[in-house]
């Protein structure tokens, strides 16, 4: 008489003969991983190089804004409280637009310890590619975000949206790890796959022939 416990050993898989499987196929799964190596090489070398140029840009001087918009300028330090606010309100609202204007057109920007100054970086397919796209997406940030908080200021202003703190730095971002990292697990994967196969139809056939 089939009690409880010898169907469900019977429902068992014993793990021996799986590992004693791969252990035998070892110099297969090895093959198997050098060829996603391989592959994950060439991907790689075809791969368009992935050029970042960036620089650091930060919130203009509030002295500036007043100088452009006021002809009877008066130090900040003297002005009253609620004029310096609107002012450092419309600071505000100027670099923000900037810097939206650079998002939308595919300009990122990432945080810094330091409050109003931002990394921007654009990436393309070349060195020069990349500096062109950052120099004139920084300069259409800069006049778009003027005219539209600023729209009656006088063209030969000096005043700018924000201030740039150094040149642009470019560097090629592409790297190996992306591409070996799958390579490697994927053909590791394929080899330990194709050395089980016999035990899992032998496993599988007796299970569904109960």
């Amino acid at each position: 008489m089939t009690t409880p416990n010898d169907r469900y050993r019977d429902d068992e898989i014993d793990l021996l003969p799986f590992i004693h499987a791969l252990w035998k196929s070892k110099f297969k799964i090895i093959a198997a991983t050098v060829v996603g190596v391989a592959i994950s090489f060439a991907v790689f070398y075809t791969a368009a190089p992935k050029w970042i140029a960036s620089t650091y840009i930060a919130k203009p001087a509030l002295l500036s804004l007043y100088n452009e918009l006021r002809s009877d300028h008066i130090a900040p330090a003297t002005e009253q409280a609620s004029e310096i606010r609107l002012y450092s309100s419309i600071q505000d609202d100027v670099f923000n637009t900037a810097m939206g204007i650079m998002t939308a057109n595919g300009i990122d920007s990432a945080g810094t310890p330091q409050p109003y100054i931002f990394r921007v970086s654009s990436t393309a397919s070349s060195k020069e590619q990349a500096e062109a796209q950052l120099k004139a997406a920084l300069a259409v940030a800069n006049t778009q975000a003027l005219n539209l908080n600023l729209p009656s200021l006088a063209a030969d202003n000096t005043l700018r949206a924000f201030n740039p703190l150094s040149g642009f730095s470019t560097f090629n971002s592409k790297s190996l790890k992306p591409y070996l990292a799958p390579g490697i697990f994927i053909g590791f994967m394929f080899g330990c796959l194709v050395a089980l196969i016999p035990l899992l139809k032998l496993h599988f056939g007796r299970a569904t022939g109960k």
